[in-house]
């Protein structure tokens, strides 16, 4: 398969992509070991966003960029169109897995004006991340909680 193809399997427990595709990679909360199909097997320790789904883990050495069915399933609905496809149903696009050779493909690449974003520097993504990592922290309060504790802190209350 090709660098830019993803793969949608329902025999998949967690989801690994190559770290071309993805953004925000950063070492992972807990490290996990791959076990492929062939006896192919390697430590994952990073994880990475996967524009417009969620975030995987990250590894150089996979052989193949796979979705969890299960995973994508639980955020998104699914249809199956027999022997020919499935499509998750996005917001804004669906992404079609096509089948070949016995397993569903979506090329990345045909779809990646659909999902490019805004160019950050480092700085910017750096901030992104601590202000994630806060609100992880504080429980997910949603944004104006989260504020009104910045604010609460900036003020030393």
């Amino acid at each position: 398969f090709g660098r830019t193809e993803v793969l949608i399997d329902n025999a998949a427990d967690v989801s690994i992509v190559h770290p071309s595709l993805l953004r925000n990679i950063m070492p992972a909360e807990k490290a996990i070991k791959i076990n492929g199909v062939g006896g192919h097997q390697f430590s994952v320790t990073e994880t990475g966003y996967l524009d417009p789904f969620f975030p995987v883990y990250a590894s150089a050495h996979t052989n193949a960029n796979i979705l969890s069915f299960a995973q994508v399933e639980d955020k998104f609905p699914i249809t199956y169109k027999s022997q020919d496809s499935f499509t998750v149903h996005l917001p804004h696009v669906d992404v079609v897995f096509k089948r070949r050779d016995g397993m569903y493909v979506a090329d990345w690449a045909a779809y990646s004006n659909v999902f490019s974003t805004r160019v950050c520097t480092r700085a910017e993504e750096e901030r992104a991340r601590k202000a994630y990592e806060l609100a992880r922290m504080s429980g997910y309060p949603s944004v104006s909680e989260l504020i009104h504790l910045i604010t609460l802190a900036t003020r030393g209350l």
